[in-house]
């Protein structure tokens, strides 16, 4: 999608028409100039053609118009439909020497995918950003954004089909067992009747891979017992890999993009700051600068109390749980 703003400066970087492309365009006739125009710069910057005449925003095609001394207004009746644009289209395709995309592309950009991108990166934005690149260094007019993120969510299903898979192979039935162990949620009990014959009931709780995946919560020590306590149980799994020689190894490349992507996170909510930087500087940085002297104007226009306990209070209050399972916890029912 276009952005839709643009400044005087891009706008002459990036549609202003050349010589040689104003002669291409003097070669149509009235709506055809202004469409045909758009559709040539339009590929130019993005290597694809627009889905629609509403992608073009109204600056634009008023910067075109100008150079082509001719109304904006004459844009609306350019045909989107029609044989005109098609062969616009193949024109400018001959032009900057693409070629349309067959069904043998989409699968090696899959593969591309699979083999090269997704063992890094698995969001669809960021992935369609790689697939249009891709196109275009393929010199190929990528096929429309439907079947774009079609093409994006087949290779990320084969990705973790195959990793899946490859995985499974590799595990052997003890640490399948441990596994088993780990996402147990049910928890048997031993109670008697009255002729004292045992009876077997189930119970459930949480899992000791729900455990895993909680929050380590502030740094102290009791975080870091606990921390100390999921390591004990991954390792009781027995996933350490062995070299050619034999002996145990850890995958520090798999670790430490595992906490890669755990700091771009943190950073994102400025859990976690950076001295010198910009974006992502101390969150302090971010008040403004007569904070102080202003506090309580601040804090009206965010509609907050200054005091702390009215503020904790006013939260609690948010946050009372519904009265019927209040009761119920209370009796210690399960729900």
């Amino acid at each position: 999608m276009v952005k839709p703003h643009w400044d005087t400066e891009e706008l002459i970087e990036n549609w202003t028409l050349l010589r040689k492309e104003l002669e291409l365009v003097s070669n149509k006739v009235g709506a055809n100039q202004i469409g045909f125009a758009v559709l040539l710069k339009y590929f130019q910057l993005f290597a694809r053609f627009p889905d629609s005449n509403s992608e073009i925003p109204d600056l634009i095609i008023s910067y075109i118009s100008s150079q082509l001394n001719l109304p904006d207004s004459l844009y609306s009746e350019y045909n989107w439909q029609g044989r005109s644009i098609s062969n616009h289209r193949a024109q400018i395709r001959k032009l900057f020497g693409f070629r349309t995309a067959a069904i043998s592309d989409s699968e090696e950009i899959i593969n591309w995918l699979i083999e090269e991108v997704l063992p890094n990166e698995q969001k669809i934005d960021p992935l369609q950003e790689f697939v249009y690149q891709r196109f275009r260094e393929l010199q190929i007019e990528p096929p429309t954004p439907g079947q774009v993120e079609r093409l994006i969510r087949s290779a990320i299903h084969q990705h973790e089909t195959n990793f899946c898979h490859q995985t499974v192979d590799k595990l052997t039935p003890k640490i399948i067992a441990q596994i088993d162990i780990l996402l147990a949620t049910e928890q048997p009990s031993h109670t008697e009747n009255t002729e004292s014959e045992k009876l077997t009931s189930v119970k459930l709780k949480p899992s000791d891979f729900a455990f895993l995946k909680t929050d380590p919560g502030p740094v102290g020590l009791g975080s870091f017992l606990t921390e100390i306590e999921k390591l004990k149980r991954i390792r009781a799994v027995g996933l350490l890999e062995k070299d050619s020689d034999g002996h145990e190894r850890i995958n520090r490349i798999n670790y430490e993009i595992s906490v890669l992507k755990a700091l771009r996170e943190r950073l994102c909510c400025k859990e976690i700051w950076v001295v010198g930087a910009s974006r992502y500087r101390n969150p302090d940085d971010d008040l403004p600068t007569d904070f102080e002297q202003h506090r309580q104007v601040y804090y009206q226009a965010l509609t907050l109390p200054e005091d702390v306990e009215t503020f904790i209070k006013s939260g609690e209050k948010e946050q009372q749980p519904v009265p019927v399972i209040a009761s119920t916890l209370a009796r210690g029912h399960r729900i």
